[in-house]
């Protein structure tokens, strides 16, 4: 059995940083201190008709006071469990979606100081690629010595990742499956949050946009979130879970009532809608310890007449005797 490529604790969160852009469009800033700055940190790339290859570059800037040398090469990834975080594999055949053995490139580069320079790579026989998308990560290892790391900078042994998504010219599907949101039956305060969790039965690479809300009666808006409001990719045969933030608008809910919690989502912007809605109940916990202590003045009430009346009765048979 083949192991996932094992990265070292500074590269893992070099990597990590970049994998910030597998959420959102990152744009790579160039910075005044000290290190190797590069850019992008995500390629998207869309095959034409009949096209059987692709190029596009990766600017690397040498910002050290050295010559720097770096090592390149390529791997395929996939999501790790429900957090959205990567796991490198090593570069292998039979990988349904990979890419890293379609990519050619420069295997070692070296920078002089100040010096900037655009690698190409190029990704070739696209059409023996299934349909749909594909997805692999040009890593790039700074073999040279640097004293800091910060940004898009890295150290010396470090490696960084850069993501690469490519999509046939024949189009993929795009579909995910919601699993049922743990939502509770009761509440004695409604939900701040909500943790969805997405597979994507597709494939191609997606990311799921939605809203949750809380309905009151005639449909009143109680409370929402916007569901990947980051865009978050999901690579096909993966799931990934997205913590919702629930912005209540309004705290007076009365002491009962019955909410719907209603949640439409789509598997990428503009495709189908789905909907998924199940009922909740809010309790005030006021209105709870009002129950118990009312509860708890019935019995104490209820002893003391049936005491009162046992007294009444003993004096009253004493009497007689």
């Amino acid at each position: 059995m083949k192991r996932p490529l094992i990265i070292g604790l500074n590269s893992f969160l070099l990597i990590l940083l970049f994998f910030l852009g597998f959420n959102q469009t990152v744009k790579a800033s160039v910075l005044s201190n000290q290190g190797l700055v590069v850019s992008p940190a995500i390629v998207h790339l869309q095959a034409g008709y009949n096209q059987n290859s692709l190029s596009f570059t990766i600017n690397i800037t040498n910002r050290t006071l050295n010559t720097t040398n770096i090592d390149v090469s390529s791997s395929n990834f996939t999501s790790f469990s429900n957090n959205g975080s990567v796991t490198f594999l090593p570069r292998m055949q039979g990988l349904n979606h990979g890419l890293a053995n379609n990519m050619i490139f420069e295997n070692h580069l070296s920078l002089v100081r100040g010096q900037s320079l655009n690698m190409s790579v190029t990704i070739n026989n696209i059409d023996s690629l299934s349909r749909g998308g594909h997805y692999g990560a040009v890593l790039l290892n700074n073999t040279g010595s640097l004293s800091n790391s910060y940004g898009n900078n890295f150290n010396s042994n470090d490696s960084v990742a850069v993501l690469v998504f490519l999509n046939t010219f024949n189009p993929g599907t795009a579909q995910v499956h919601l699993y049922n949101p743990p939502v509770n039956k009761y509440y004695f305060s409604l939900p701040s949050s909500l943790n969805v969790i997405f597979n994507n039965t597709g494939n191609i690479q997606t990311d799921p946009h939605g809203i949750i809300r809380i309905l009151g009666s005639h449909n009143k808006l109680i409370g929402q979130g916007i569901i990947n409001n980051e865009s978050g990719y999901i690579l096909p045969g993966t799931s990934c879970l997205y913590q919702v933030p629930i912005k209540l608008e309004t705290s007076n809910r009365g002491f009962f009532a019955n909410y719907k919690l209603v949640v439409n989502y789509q598997a990428t912007s503009g495709a189908k809608n789905y909907q998924y809605i199940t009922n909740l109940t809010y309790i005030s916990s006021a209105f709870i310890l009002g129950i118990i202590y009312l509860a708890l003045l019935i019995v104490v009430v209820y002893f003391f007449l049936k005491n009162r009346y046992l007294k009444k009765h003993r004096k009253r048979f004493k009497t007689r005797s």
